[in-house]
């Protein structure tokens, strides 16, 4: 049955001499990549498959991964695994490298002394990105003075960027306007792995091979900016 499905899902034509890839791909995405990331990854990806219809859930990394175990979504873009599965297919998207995001008329000061000092925009324990930061402060022996606990990063961001505190957050490698405008101090930790992630025997693997391609060149191209300002 599920060949069925799959011959239905992803049709696969030649006429043109070309492959060209048609159906509904399911993606599901972690929210702090949804103004960034996957709109400029999505438009490329129409644009040389026309014939696509894409379906876009949001979701935290741990609801992501159920999603794409029980089929609700095709793939999905998330924190990595802590550990490989075999069930699962995963792409590297980009190491995101945890920063402290300031406002930028924030103070000057080391990052530890703003952390003590200045209130602290907490991401949410539920999210991937929010454990990471959290686990960040406590091995740093940091207590931080936490007026808010926020469901997304670009809340956080909006937050910060209003000069209502800062924060410990994985520096998007795709970032909205918002983010991108922030004060961010490195703070030489690893931050969160970027993937995205499929079932193993996903029936649409030729078309996640394509979002794939348009992804790294997404990431690629912001790269190349960043190295130009």
């Amino acid at each position: 049955a599920r060949e069925v499905v799959a011959a239905y899902d992803v049709l696969l034509s030649d006429a043109s001499g070309e492959s060209a890839l048609t159906g509904t791909l399911t993606l599901g995405a972690v929210p702090s990549s949804l103004h960034g990331l996957v709109p400029r990854a999505i438009k490329r990806l129409i644009q040389s498959t026309p014939q696509l219809h894409v379906r876009v859930l949001p979701g935290l990394s741990d609801e992501l991964v159920d999603m794409v175990e029980r089929g609700a979504v095709d793939a999905a873009i998330t924190s990595a695994l802590s550990m490989a599965a075999p069930r699962f297919r995963t792409y590297h998207i980009a190491q995101e490298p945890l920063v402290l995001i300031t406002a930028p008329d924030a103070p000057e000061a080391a990052p530890d002394e703003l952390l003590r000092t200045l209130p602290y925009i907490r991401h949410t324990r539920r999210a991937a990105a929010g454990q990471i930061a959290e686990d960040w402060l406590a091995r740093n022996r940091i207590d931080v003075h936490s007026t808010m606990e926020l469901e997304s990063l670009e809340t956080v961001a909006s937050v910060v960027a209003h000069g209502l505190g800062i924060s410990v957050v994985p520096d998007i490698c795709v970032p909205d306007p918002v983010f991108a405008s922030l004060r961010r101090i490195p703070l030489n930790a690893t931050g969160r792995s970027l993937s995205l992630l499929t079932r193993a025997d996903c029936p649409k693997a030729p078309l996640i091979e394509r979002l794939m391609e348009e992804v790294r060149e997404v990431v690629r191209e912001h790269k190349e900016t960043l190295k130009l300002d």
